[in-house]
């Protein structure tokens, strides 16, 4: 995707598990979409990361889409070249086929587990499944309260912010660096940066080396979000392609947003790499009047951030109780059915 190759397309915010999948693929043009089921621990994420390094030996572009609860698990794998995607289709990204057979084709794992052998561990596995969805649901609790926090925050920087500057500004932005002859595009929506067990995760990727990057400077982010969402109408009235990065912490955000045709991108500072040019939102601001909130606003960002670890903290627990889930599937596979399944698989693709 235009020299980003390592990235999420669902994360955890203050809506919950938030999924953006639907940027997949197309099912109205020649993809092939393989949705793998099967409990955890049944082989998704390896038979996804032998399949991209398959593909990429083979000289193939592939984009790996990672998991948000596990940054180093797979949940995807993008081919391009050959319109080809296989996605991870269980909870919490449930997907199903629109045109099974003809578009999709389900590849069950689950083939490979023992019910017998799960069931004798029925109320073992009950018990972790639930204190796995009690950990989520109080990391989402915490990340809601902050996403209350910051968007308050907004509010009182949106009382004093010059829209119409903004707006003059995205138009002289697109004339000077945007401007002249592009092929027609469109907006593709992911997470560039999504909120894991591990905290902020935004990985490395090609485009960083390649792009000529400008930081907004905007600790509050109104004004950064209204001059995206400027760019981005402006990019969708000229057809303009377009990479954006969803806020894991508010999901009605924008916080990156790159131009893949003209190898500019801005990015809100502390969401990724660091630009050379930086625009401050101070600019755009109408009077000092916002030095009035400097407690409250203060206030708002002390708290977050308390809230924000909070959930991290959940989240780490929830990872701690999905691999002990992991155990109970793993005791009951059979491997040797599973790596006849993956081996089939990868020469298919091959």
């Amino acid at each position: 995707m235009d020299g980003v190759n390592k990235y999420f397309l669902g994360s955890n915010t203050n809506e919950g598990f938030y999924s953006l999948f639907n940027e997949l693929y197309s099912p109205w043009e020649n993809w092939r979409l393989y949705i793998l089921k099967g409990g955890p621990g049944c082989g998704k994420s390896t038979l996804i990361r032998r399949s991209a390094d398959t593909l990429e030996q083979k000289g193939y572009d592939v984009e790996r889409v990672m998991c948000a609860s596990d940054p180093t698990s797979y949940d995807a794998l993008i081919c391009r070249e050959k319109m080809l995607a296989i996605v991870d289709g269980t909870p919490p990204h449930v997907f199903e086929p629109m045109y099974y057979g003809a578009v999709e084709e389900i590849l069950n794992l689950g083939e490979c587990l023992s019910s017998k052998k799960l069931s004798m561990k029925v109320d073992e596995i009950r018990e972790l499944f639930d204190a796995n969805k009690r950990s989520y649901r109080k990391a989402t609790n915490y990340l809601k309260a902050a996403c209350a926090l910051d968007r308050n925050s907004k509010r009182i920087q949106d009382g004093y912010t010059d829209y119409d500057k903004i707006f003059k500004y995205a138009i002289n932005f697109y004339k000077r660096e945007l401007g002249g002859n592009i092929p027609k595009g469109e907006i593709k929506y992911t997470f560039l940066t999504a909120f894991t067990n591990e905290g902020e995760k935004t990985f490395e990727n090609p485009w960083v080396n390649d792009y000529k990057i400008i930081t907004v400077d905007d600790d509050i982010g109104c004004i950064s979000g209204q001059l995206f969402d400027c760019l981005l109408s402006i990019a969708e009235d000229e057809g303009i392609k377009v990479i954006a990065g969803v806020s894991p912490y508010d999901t009605e955000e924008i916080i990156q947003v790159l131009f893949p045709d003209k190898k500019v991108a801005l990015v809100r500072k502390g969401y990724g790499v660091e630009g050379k040019r930086a625009i401050h939102a101070t600019r755009f601001l109408l009077n000092d009047g916002i030095k009035d909130n400097k407690n409250k606003l203060a206030f708002n960002k002390k708290t977050s951030d308390e809230l924000v670890w909070a959930a991290q903290s959940h989240l780490q627990e929830a990872k701690k109780v999905h691999d002990e889930i992991e155990k109970y599937y793993k005791e009951a596979m059979d491997y040797d059915k599973l790596n006849s399944i993956t081996g089939k698989f990868i020469s298919c693709i091959k």
